[in-house]
């Protein structure tokens, strides 16, 4: 079992660590909150946290109008939708 660090708690470098963050948002998505500027930026780092959290979309604004993202993000909490571009929630009513 790999142990899993809580970034809240975590060093600078155990935040700017891709298999570290990974690990962490994968399994408390909200964890993103925590992880380094460039991480945030990951997509795939992305993807796992709003896969295990969805309400995790509000920490990365710039993947707030990624399709494949708040898709994911709004398949896992349906309140995550809050956090999705104007354009997303308004295609998201509208298919609604």
């Amino acid at each position: 079992m790999t142990l899993v660090i809580d970034l809240k708690h975590a060093s600078l470098a155990e935040r700017e660590d891709f298999d570290t963050v990974l690990g962490a948002v994968a399994q408390k998505g909200s964890s993103l909150q925590w992880a380094s500027h460039s991480l945030k930026n990951n997509s795939g780092i992305v993807k796992a946290a709003v896969q295990n959290d969805g309400l995790a979309l509000q920490f990365v604004p710039q993947f707030q109008n990624n399709m494949s993202i708040v898709l994911a993000a709004v398949s896992q909490n349906g309140h995550a939708v809050q956090f999705a571009s104007e354009v997303l929630q308004n295609i998201s009513r509208r298919a609604g």
